[in-house]
């Protein structure tokens, strides 16, 4: 009697994907003309993970999805903006690309648009009375009312960031905002300080302490009060509270 052996089939979840897309200004207004957007990993590389695009009827690029583990890889990106209508521009800024949404750039050619002063402000960051690494945003209301954002930079381990500002007339407001974290992907390879955030946020997320790559179906999350890290697929996780933004403000400005 002969046994034949029939090999299990496996079958393989795709790549989770993530659609984004551009929407280009000049000096704060949606003004006509195409613009041409180009995304790469890093300053002198392109071709390799590289996005372009064009903002069609001036404004917005078409959606792109990407792969979620490119964004988890590399979140910061050198974004390239080219204006031919005259007086052409080229622009470029670093830009965190987290996940899906859509990101704007505004092309500043010093003539048109709001005047605005330069200025600087030293911020301190931190988290349970400790210093801490954050991002931190600096908006500011206008004497007209409307808000604009003037400025944005992220602290050091010790808490401490100056931020450059473009003031209009108004009063400044510094928000410091927590690391908001990948959201839960099958098989997503994670490295060591990723954060991963539960499909059904409960203000809780996990910060990878070993990496590796998430399981293929999401877990049962631990409560905050579990202080030791536990698997997350062949990773290491901890649990970490979720501190929502914190306002400051208003406050004087350095003019420089």
């Amino acid at each position: 009697m002969f046994t034949q052996f029939v090999p299990p089939i496996q079958v393989l979840a795709s790549p989770a994907r993530e659609l984004l897309r551009f929407r280009v200004l000049r000096d704060g207004l949606v003004t006509p003309g195409v613009k041409f957007v180009r995304v790469v990993r890093n300053f002198n590389t392109s071709g390799q993970g590289e996005i372009a695009l064009e903002a069609l009827g001036g404004e917005f690029t078409p959606y792109v999805d990407v792969l979620l583990q490119e964004l988890a890889d590399h979140p910061d990106w050198v974004v390239y903006v080219e204006d031919s209508t005259p007086p052409a521009r080229v622009y470029a800024q670093y830009l965190s690309i987290p996940g899906a949404g859509t990101y704007t750039l505004n092309v500043l050619t010093g003539s048109g648009g709001e005047a605005t002063e330069p200025g600087a402000v030293g911020t301190l960051v931190r988290v349970d009375g400790l210093p801490a690494a954050r991002e931190v945003l600096v908006v500011e209301k206008k004497l007209d009312g409307d808000w604009r954002v003037a400025g944005a930079g992220k602290s050091g381990d010790d808490g401490a960031v100056t931020v450059d500002l473009d003031v209009v007339d108004g009063a400044l407001y510094a928000l410091g905002l927590d690391d908001f974290g990948t959201p839960f992907s099958p098989g997503l390879t994670v490295g060591v300080g990723r954060r991963v955030r539960p499909s059904v946020f409960a203000g809780v997320l996990y910060e990878v302490t070993e990496a590796g790559t998430l399981p293929a179906s999401e877990p049962e999350w631990w409560p905050i009060t579990v202080t030791e890290a536990r698997e997350l697929g062949t990773a290491r996780a901890v649990a970490v509270r979720y501190y929502q933004p914190l306002a400051h403000g208003p406050f004087p400005v350095e003019m420089t």
